[in-house]
């Protein structure tokens, strides 16, 4: 099954085709790749946790239909105000510098 996709750049519109690849999808799910996600998200939630006081940052793994995907969240009251004052989990990915 081909899927297409259809963009436009200044006035100029290309489409194209795929096939989307069962090998890249298999390892976009592995297990290996799961763990390499997860470590990534907990230092990123390490990072939030080690600011403001706030303790509640926490890390969730998920399985979409083509890759697994990490969440870094507020678990708690806390941590939620505190990511909402100091915009804590931008901080903690390097951005709002």
């Amino acid at each position: 099954m081909a899927n297409e996709i259809e963009a436009s750049v200044n006035g100029q519109t290309v489409k194209l085709k795929y096939k989307p690849n069962k090998v890249r999808t298999a390892i976009l799910s592995s297990i290996a790749t799961k763990a390499l996600i997860r470590a990534k998200a907990e230092r990123i939630a390490k990072k939030a946790n080690a600011m403001y006081g706030a303790k509640g940052y926490r890390v969730r793994i998920k399985q979409g239909q083509t890759r697994a995907r990490a969440y870094v969240y507020t678990g708690d009251l806390h941590s939620m105000r505190s990511n909402r004052i100091h915009n804590t989990l931008q901080k903690a990915l390097g951005g709002g510098k």
